[in-house]
């Protein structure tokens, strides 16, 4: 339990240092990079391509309906291996959401469309306000949660590599259409790991405490 500790201190720490970093210096010159070119081919492959396959609600709702059936599956599988992993798949997307959301409420970031149209960069601590709720990137946290749950299941280097590739891509796509800064994005990234490896470590702990 102390290196689950520690690690999640030491990648909490890096994430505040590079989340400082990109709001300070870097959110702002990006975001206005693509909002300016969001007539452009950054934006059409952001919206008509990636949003779409893999960020559309209605993606998500399917995927979250899928989860919640696979936790009632798992009692009718006899297949141990089988069982664990949609334990662990659909448990690990269900706390990095939860993480998220409340993230989301006590941090209370303004989105990009704020700064646009009203000058409004920072935060709004203690919200619900849709347009108060930037930070973390809830699609960023979603895809990264599904496809690198999905990679540590299998358990192969080169899958591992490529879905990475494509959570990264789904990502920043939320950058390029203007939904999220660049900081709201890694950090949904980083919740959506470190859920993974709670997850992952409080079932291997449970089995071998049984």
């Amino acid at each position: 339990m102390s290196k689950l500790i520690k690690n999640t201190l030491i990648s909490l720490a890096c994430l505040v240092i590079a989340d400082f970093i990109l709001f300070r210096w870097l959110d702002l010159p990006i975001a206005t990079f693509f909002h300016r070119a969001s007539h452009g081919a950054y934006s059409w492959f952001g919206y008509h391509v990636v949003y779409p396959l893999f960020l559309s609600p209605l993606w998500c709702k399917i995927c979250l309906s899928i989860f919640v059936v696979g936790i009632i599956l798992h009692f009718m599988i006899k297949n141990k291996f089988i069982g664990r992993s949609i334990v662990f798949f659909s448990l690990a997307y269900l706390v990095s959401f939860g993480a998220t959301l409340v993230l989301k409420m006590l941090l209370g970031r303004y989105r990009p469309e704020l700064y646009f149209s009203k000058h409004l960069y920072g935060f709004h601590y203690l919200t619900a306000v849709h347009n108060f709720m930037s930070m973390p990137s809830g699609h960023a946290t979603a895809i990264f949660a599904l496809l690198m749950g999905l990679a540590r299941i299998i358990k192969q280097r080169v899958v591992t590599a490529g879905l990475f590739i494509i959570a990264s891509v789904c990502a920043f796509s939320r950058v390029v259409i203007g939904a999220h800064y660049p900081s709201d994005v890694l950090t949904g990234a980083v919740v959506a790991l470190l859920s993974l490896y709670w997850v992952a470590y409080l079932m291997n702990y449970r089995q071998a405490r049984a």
